[in-house]
């Protein structure tokens, strides 16, 4: 900064040289906010914070003022708190692991193999404690693991109906470019946080900061942008150095270090995650009186397990000071530490970036990738493989190909489709231009360089065939079938003569994929076993997965003895040995398998399995993937809530446009045409385009069923026989059983099996793997149909099947399942139907509430219900459902609160009167 003017100042006593600046200013909305959720917690309507603002805008100074506020309440809480740390790989569960040591509350055994399942039932039972309300604060979420923020997600859905309040403090720069920390800004009216944005001081803030200082706070308001740590930062200086400290910033602290002491802070200033004990026993064991003179400076913080800055500005403060060789110097000495105690190379390669030497990070990345460190972590790739692109001068344009190669992979697997999709594009400019010059080259070979050109031709096609099946994931995500088949065509022409690689056994698994996409399963069949046969000679383990994968699919998969023989060992062969991506891709085909055969229990295991393994594995791509599938299973069992709540988390948080998501917002119009919203319609088309664009064919049966219910439910038999008819065509031709098999009940449903003019509909009878309870009922055994149909836990298809029977008990009961369900608009519709068709005594819908809303209980809550109608008590209540008895008792506190009921039997009542259970 150039030299600064004269520092504007008041003419005060010499007794006021350091000012205390402790008071919280400008700030009481944010705090009388913070107090007013403590209280709505204290009566047992938790809330959860976010409170975001740049850094230094005061958002722990904040916190630690409404926590020290609460110890002059009566009601004290339990206070929990931990933060987050600014790492390449954060550790899973890091802030949750420093509180469990920390707090003395949580079982030690966490903090050694920590779990999300054994966390959350531990902070829930400190959470959910009515006579003392507890605050939970995680600070610096924007460097959170993605293990942490599942945590946190599920909290701030949770902590609502608990005794409990969640605050998260984050940036707001740096969680503007990481989507997974703004997903907990979002969530249904009833569980999304409250929003705290913390801005600079106002200039009467700072002026009132000022009162008794040397520096004006008009002065401080213009050289700190209001910015609070460093108004009090200059604050907290000596007056004569505040020149200094204009131009410096928070430098003034560092000011009177010796050279030693400098060197200290230099040091650590360019290791951002922070010195542990053996490495500051190397940096520093000489200096023991430098280390602790810059301690003595306020700019670091000392902790068991680390020493760092205190703030990032301090941090930045002191890297920005140096000059260019005093950075190199204090580079160096970190580096050489840092492999001299065997650090994490990621952490050599951050640093080198931080330095500036872009040659030495793009070094230090590539010796990362080639130690493996980085195969199974996606994110660390895409980080590590961009930072290495940042300097290539020095690399060979193979070797700047395959870290755009990288990037593109890792890129897709974390959801950052657009950019991963540059990457492949660049990839491929650069392999094709390196083939181009290496076809001019060997123009000129003689026959002694013939055999080393051969085999430079063949590592060359090999590599840009993997580029070309890279670009063919890419488009295909992003619905470009077109292209997608031609870059598996040009991948396949250029690995034609090389049948015995593993590059080609990956090209042709592709292409029977490709086979399967457009209906082609016996040609899927033939493709995958060749590859089969080649990876399991080969021993080629991930590509093995996948060939089985596709071949147990193109047999049918769950259906077929072949198919299920094939997936389950894909299932194993995946679980045992990875890649943990391909083994979650089979357990979303076995899902989809179980779905197809009307085993929806089976269906709903494996997918909640497939969304562990993708959330602890950091595959943001297919966890998103794995949990609209359960969305999709939810709707399937009458689990609308559940099922409405997560698909709408997931359509938030899908932030990508450059991906074609046909999954979430079919759940949503489903849900929309059978509860009767304004927008259904409209919501069924695009989900059915969508599910177009993808050419999948379980995303096209869930979309087309949704447009055959909407077609039913307006009445429009017509367009309800035409689409059955493709529905079944496509059915067929895929071997999707279930989809084929619902057209047909459609059609048979409103009698158009006697048609005879134009296209005739498919016969209504079983067909060879017909799913159980669709074969009943075009057997004409519908009672038989109704029993398989609650057998398998799927509420929604049992009503069909009930409410089209002649006696007034079953169709009534088909009644109260779809009010159960949620589909409350189907539900008005078949009454309308009965009393057309002459049933007296058809049974009201569920009431509604003054405001106008229908009580919303989640199938576990109408279990209890159930048994509470029973005479049950919570004991046996846990007993009977295979849970603790804390969450029976929160179930119950739901269930009257939801239903406005004082007590249990009111409740049972209630509960019989508006349809939700059947009279006991």
């Amino acid at each position: 900064m150039a030299d600064a003017r004269p520092t504007p100042s008041r003419d005060i006593g010499s007794d006021h040289r350091r000012v205390p600046c402790s008071d919280l200013v400008d700030r009481e909305t944010e705090l009388e906010t913070l107090t007013r959720c403590f209280d709505s917690a204290c009566d047992g309507a938790g809330t959860a914070v976010m409170i975001c603002g740049p850094a230094g805008m005061g958002k722990t100074s904040l916190v630690q003022a409404f926590v020290a506020s609460l110890d002059e309440r009566d009601d004290v809480p339990t206070v929990l708190r931990c933060g987050c740390d600014d790492l390449i790989r954060p550790r899973p569960f890091g802030p949750f692991r420093d509180m469990i040591r920390s707090s003395g509350l949580l079982s030690d055994d966490l903090a050694v193999d920590p779990n999300s399942e054994d966390i959350l039932v531990n902070l829930t039972d400190i959470l959910d404690r009515p006579n003392r309300p507890a605050v939970l604060v995680v600070e610096d979420a924007q460097w959170a693991d993605d293990a942490s923020i599942d945590v946190m997600r599920y909290l701030a859905r949770r902590v609502v109906s608990l005794h409990a309040m969640l605050i998260i403090t984050t940036r707001d720069d740096d969680a503007g470019g990481s989507h997974h920390v703004r997903n907990l800004l979002t969530g249904s009216s009833s569980s999304a946080p409250v929003h705290i944005a913390l801005g600079p001081l106002s200039l009467e803030a700072v002026d009132q900061l000022a009162a008794d200082s040397p520096l004006e706070g008009r002065y401080l308001h213009e050289v700190t942008g209001g910015n609070p740590l460093l108004v009090r930062q200059l604050l907290s200086a000596d007056a004569e150095d505040a020149t200094r400290l204009a131009r410096e910033t928070l430098m003034s602290r560092a000011a009177a270090l010796s050279p030693e002491g400098r060197g200290v802070l230099q040091t650590l200033s360019v290791i951002p995650e922070g010195a542990a004990p053996t490495l500051v026993r190397t940096l520093f064991s000489d200096q023991p009186s430098a280390l602790h003179e810059a301690e003595g400076t306020g700019l670091l913080l000392s902790t068991k397990s680390h020493i760092r800055f205190r703030h990032e500005l301090g941090r930045l403060a002191v890297v920005e000071a140096m000059s260019f060789g005093e950075r190199m110097a204090a580079t160096d000495r970190a580096l050489d530490a840092l492999t001299e105690t065997g650090e994490d190379p990621t952490v050599l390669v951050h640093i080198a970036r931080a330095a500036g030497d872009g040659p030495l990070a793009t070094r230090f990345a590539l010796d990362v990738f080639e130690q493996g460190l980085a195969a199974e972590d996606h994110r660390g790739a895409w980080t590590l493989a961009r930072i290495a692109l940042e300097c290539t001068v020095e690399l060979s344009t193979e070797r700047t190909a395959w870290l755009h190669t990288t990037a593109a992979v890792a890129g897709r697997a974390i959801n950052r489709h657009i950019e991963a999709t540059h990457h492949g594009e660049r990839a491929l400019q650069l392999l094709i231009r390196s083939s181009a010059d290496a076809d001019v080259d060997s123009a000129t070979d003689t026959d002694a360089d013939i055999g080393t050109a051969v085999a430079d031709r063949l590592a060359a096609d090999r590599a840009l065939a993997s580029a070309w099946l890279v670009m063919a994931d890419l488009q295909g995500d992003a619905g470009d079938h077109l292209r997608a088949r031609t870059a598996l065509r040009t991948a396949r022409e250029l690995l034609a003569d090389d049948t015995e690689s593993i590059e080609w056994v990956r090209c042709n698994t592709r292409l029977a994929a490709a086979a399967m996409l457009r209906g082609e399963p016996d040609r899927a069949a033939d493709m995958a076993n060749k590859s089969v046969e080649a990876a399991d000679i080969n021993g080629w383990t991930a590509e093995l997965v996948h060939a089985l994968e596709i071949r147990g699919l193109a047999a049918g998969g769950p259906a077929t003895p072949d198919g299920l023989e094939d997936l389950d060992r894909a299932r194993e062969l995946g679980a045992m040995h990875g890649p943990a991506g391909q083994h979650v891709s089979v357990l979303l085909s076995l899902a989809d398998g179980y779905l197809r055969c009307a085993k929806t229990g089976d269906a709903e295991q494996v997918a909640e399995e497939a969304v562990r393994c993708s959330r602890e594995q950091g595959l943001e791509r297919l966890r998103h993937r794995s949990q609209v599938q359960l969305a999709r299973i939810l709707v399937h069992r009458g689990r609308t809530t559940e099922a409405e709540q997560l698909a709408t988390t997931l359509t938030a948080e899908m932030s990508d446009p450059g991906v074609v998501d046909a999954g979430a917002e079919a759940v949503l119009a489903r849900v929309a045409i059978r509860r009767g919203d304004d927008e259904a319609r409209e919501m069924v088309e695009r989900a059915w385009l969508a599910a177009v664009a993808t050419g999948e064919i379980d995303k096209l049966a869930f979309a087309g069923a949704s447009r055959l219910e909407r077609s039913w439910v307006e009445g429009d038999d017509a367009a309800l026989r035409q689409f059955a008819r493709y529905l079944a065509g496509l059915g067929e031709r895929h071997r999707h059983h279930r989809l084929r098999a619902l057209a047909i009940r459609v059609l048979h449903r409103i009698e158009d099996t006697e048609t005879t003019d134009g296209p005739q509909p498919p016969r209504a009878e079983p067909f060879p793997g017909c799913p159980a309870p669709f074969a009943a009922a075009l057997s004409g055994e519908y009672d038989r149909a109704a029993e398989l149909w609650e057998a398998a836990a799927e509420p929604f298809d049992q009503a069909l099947e009930l409410i089209e029977s002649t006696e007034a008990s079953a169709a009534f009961q088909g009644l109260r399942l779809l009010d159960r369900s949620g589909a409350t608009r189907t539900a008005d519709l078949v009454r309308h139907r009965m009393r057309m068709r002459g049933f007296q005594g058809v049974p009201r819908g569920p009431r509604k509430s003054s405001d106008g809303a229908v009580p919303i209980l989640t199938g576990r809550q109408i279990d209890v219900l159930r048994l509470i109608a029973k005479g049950h008590t919570n004991a046996e209540i846990a007993e009977e459902l295979f849970v603790a008895r804390r969450t029976v008792d929160n179930h119950v506190s739901a269930i009257l609160s939801r239903l406005g009921a004082k007590g249990r039997a009111e409740a049972a009542a209630e509960a019989v009167s508006r349809g939700l259970i059947d009279p006991i």
